[in-house]
């Protein structure tokens, strides 16, 4: 690349950015089963209903907010006050803590993950890895009611 004029060589950048998104949304389609064992596995298998992971003691009654992947869009008010679904949370999502949420629900994620144990600090009542079918199911609705106590998640 070091002999191409920069005008080739941002048309080369454009379209090899416009395919490997297209190879993006592609693979994203694409479901696998959690573990696979065998080779067969990727060609049948059925989705559990994973068992969440319950953080604190606490129980919520509150309206949701989907946290899109889009941080550059992020508005923290939008965030105040309500449960935020995010499909897998790292620990570039800590700054949700400082915008006073009610709750956390996660798709993926275990007891030991990373959002498990800020909720755990924060005092956040969390439901870790609820699984992708679930996760979607909750967000038809407008409110949920999380009672860790009791291992308690419902749509209302």
């Amino acid at each position: 690349y070091n002999n191409l004029h920069p005008i080739k060589f941002e048309k080369i950048l454009k379209n090899e950015i416009l395919q490997n998104k297209k190879l993006y949304y592609y693979s994203k389609m694409i479901k696998l089963p959690d573990v696979i064992t065998s080779s067969s596995d990727i060609f049948q298998f059925t989705q559990d209903l994973n068992k969440e992971n319950y953080v604190t003691n606490l129980q919520v009654d509150s309206s949701i907010y989907l946290f899109q992947n889009s941080i550059k869009k992020f508005n923290p008010k939008k965030i105040i006050d309500k449960v935020v679904f995010i499909e897998n949370a790292d620990p570039g999502y800590d700054f949700i803590f400082s915008c006073r949420i009610k709750g956390l629900i996660t798709a993926f994620g275990g007891p030991n993950s990373h959002m498990s144990i800020r909720c755990n600090e924060f005092s956040v009542p969390a439901a870790i890895g609820i699984g992708e079918k679930k996760f979607q199911q909750l967000l038809k609705k407008n409110r949920l009611y999380l009672n860790c106590k009791k291992k308690i998640l419902n749509s209302l």
